[in-house]
């Protein structure tokens, strides 16, 4: 299903109105026309609950308001007992199931006529989960609820957004952004906050939930520094010992971080307690990394045309890829298998090197993420955000941003 980024509605339902026809109900054949920007019901999923909004302020012959709701192929039944009142905007459907799909409706109770339904049904899909967007384009940092099909906020503009990655121990959002001098990070309400730090220009940014350490480069000064993500109303940054030329990716994996840097064709895996545990020279054109749990890490190389994989023991091993041009890679930390995204077509591969699966005809991805807990894959074009099944069958997909760059899961599991 095909659903519009929520930033217009909300900006048109304090702009619009009907005040030259208030007292006619937004059924009458003589009302302006609402079109979808205003009253519209809003189903928002959320953990175990929905968000319903909806707003007819503009019209005094509405008496209350009926709202319905049903799981797929069931019946309608009333979510309470009493009309709610003719003032109320919004209402909390909790102690859901997630996975489940809900369809939810609204009857207007108007004036001398009774109940009138009006809208379209509307659905969500509850769940734990989160997705973080960063769209560049706009400067913005989206929350996308977990069945794709809106957007719980979005904050911003950031001048120059780089990156995003997502505590999974609070559910905060980090932020680069290379025109501010430090980092800035969204907590689970949408509250922004920043922190200032001796940062020039802020780069690619790795968390560390469990450890409760971030990760950051500095891309003027060719830097790369660790953080206590416990400690955010003050950072305390500690370089990490090692002559960089140009930082491009990092991988934080079990209180160490995978550092690739480009111009040098190296990557190593790096202690906050201050030793290289393991270094690999000779990688061309390295352009990204991630890691599973083990700190075994996966690199795109020769610009995106090949994939190698970075082992403990100091072994690596070099994957062929089925398209040239890979733009991202995400790795599924409990088995250790890698997704690879490039030219139209999307291929899993195993620990080994071995190819899972290979799923062609889907979008061109600027980002992927994988959801290994529930089985989902995230892909971001520039402009529309996808889901898929572990079949690779749509799920959902949301458009209207204007150049995704980064992804980022939080996962729930607090």
């Amino acid at each position: 299903m095909i659903t519009r980024l929520l930033i217009v509605l909300c900006s048109l339902w304090g702009g619009l109105s009907c005040s030259d026809r208030q007292r006619l109900n937004p059924l009458d054949p003589e009302a302006p026309q609402l079109g979808e920007s205003l009253g519209h019901l809003v189903a928002m999923a959320g953990d175990r609950r929905v968000d319903l909004s909806w707003d007819y302020s503009s019209f005094s012959d509405i008496e209350g308001y009926l709202l319905y709701r049903r799981e797929v192929g069931g019946a309608f039944a009333l979510l309470a007992e009493e009309p709610l009142p003719a003032k109320q905007k919004a209402y909390s459907d909790r102690s859901l199931t997630n996975g489940t799909t809900y369809e939810y409706r609204l009857g207007l109770l108007v004036a001398g006529e009774g109940e009138r339904s009006v809208g379209s049904i509307e659905r969500a899909t509850p769940g734990a989960e989160a997705m973080w967007v960063a769209d560049r384009g706009s400067g913005l940092v989206w929350k996308v609820n977990p069945d794709a099909r809106t957007a719980r906020f979005a904050r911003g503009r950031f001048f120059d957004l780089w990156d995003i990655a997502v505590d999974n121990a609070s559910g905060a959002c980090w932020i680069s952004d290379g025109g501010f001098n430090g980092l800035y990070y969204i907590d689970t309400e949408g509250v922004v906050s920043e922190v200032k730090a001796a940062l020039e220009q802020p780069g690619d940014l790795a968390i560390d939930s469990a450890a409760g350490l971030g990760w950051v480069a500095d891309r003027r000064r060719n830097e790369v520094f660790w953080f206590s993500t416990t400690n955010r109303d003050s950072l305390e940054f500690f370089v990490v010992d090692a002559s960089l030329a140009e930082p491009v990716s990092l991988a934080a994996v079990a209180g160490s971080c995978w550092v690739v840097d480009r111009l040098q064709e190296r990557a190593f895996l790096y202690s906050s307690a201050g030793q290289r545990i393991v270094e690999f020279r000779s990688l061309p054109r390295p352009t990204s990394v991630e890691a599973d749990a083990d700190g075994t890490a996966w690199v795109l190389v020769r610009d995106g045309a090949g994939l190698v994989r970075l082992g403990l023991d100091g072994e690596a091993l070099e994957v062929d890829l089925p398209f040239s041009d890979a733009q991202s890679l995400a790795v599924n930390r409990r088995d250790g298998s890698v997704w690879v995204i490039g030219e139209g077509a999307i291929v899993h591969f195993g620990r080994s090197g071995e190819r899972i699966a290979q799923w062609e005809d889907v979008p061109v991805g600027r980002a992927i993420a994988v959801d290994w807990d529930r089985g989902r894959t995230w892909v971001a074009t520039v402009s529309t955000l996808w889901k898929f099944n572990e079949a690779g069958e749509t799920m959902a997909r949301l458009e209207g941003f204007s150049a995704m760059t980064r992804l980022s899961i939080d996962r729930g599991q607090r």
